[in-house]
């Protein structure tokens, strides 16, 4: 995908809750953490890492969820009031830095991630392609998820 306009437009499942990314995405995720199983009810979830003030909230009300990551920060998960779709999640760890789920915007063909993280808990059946960074729990210089 070349010609990629912003403001990308984004939804959540119900559409009560719209938003824009303004800016383009700083990298993207996949993470194979449990939590992660958890949240996705699915063997990954897919995050994209934007600055904080490249987020714009048009409608909706958000939600909170609040969990300690394995590091030790705090993770606030925001999601829709009505439908529960996970919008993004925002860590102590990363305090300028939210993570948008790609999987809620309009055009789903910017996805296109650059690292999986949390290897060690991927089910079998994924298969990595060995060109992708990958790394077995969360990098140090990366805080994708926590």
């Amino acid at each position: 995908m070349t010609d990629i306009q912003y403001p990308l437009e984004g939804n959540c499942q119900c559409g009560q809750v719209r938003y824009h990314i303004l800016q383009p995405f700083l990298y993207q995720a996949v993470c194979h953490c449990t939590d992660c199983h958890k949240m996705s009810a699915t063997s990954f979830s897919i995050s994209a890492a934007i600055p904080k003030d490249a987020f714009k909230l048009i409608t909706g009300q958000l939600k909170t969820y609040t969990k300690t990551a394995e590091s030790g920060h705090t993770v606030n998960c925001y999601f829709c009031a009505d439908c529960g779709n996970r919008i993004y999640h925002h860590s102590t760890g990363s305090p300028d830095i939210y993570r948008v789920k790609p999987g809620t915007l309009e055009d789903t063909r910017i996805i296109k991630p650059d690292v999986h993280v949390w290897t060690r808990s991927k089910q079998d059946w994924v298969k990595i392609p060995d060109d992708i960074l990958q790394y077995e729990t969360q990098p140090e210089n990366q805080n994708a998820n926590t």
